[in-house]
């Protein structure tokens, strides 16, 4: 397992604070770098899918080649995809 194979999951997870469980998460995107997931995190909020009483946000490092390699792609393609300011590259992906 190499570290070129990190990529950061931005994940709202949803919490009991009674039991300390994890009762949901949904992946908002993946990002190469953790600083791209904290801006991430930032924009989710400012643009309205605040954290609330049982919901925050996690920047998570996941060991993932396939989505590594879909992300680094799009960084090297001549048209970007960027969302935003700052060059973030987001890919939304359903996980079933």
């Amino acid at each position: 397992m190499g570290a070129t194979a990190i990529v950061y999951a931005l994940i709202l997870l949803g919490y009991n604070g009674f039991a300390q469980d994890i009762t949901s998460h949904d992946i908002t995107s993946y990002h190469l770098t953790a600083n791209d997931c904290i801006q991430e995190k930032s924009f989710q909020i400012n643009r309205g899918r605040r954290e609330t009483f049982n919901h925050v946000y996690f920047c998570m490092p996941v060991h993932d080649v396939e989505i590594h390699a879909q992300l680094d792609a799009l960084n090297n393609a001549p048209n970007h995809i960027y969302r935003g300011t700052g060059g973030r590259i987001i890919i939304e992906i359903e996980i079933n």
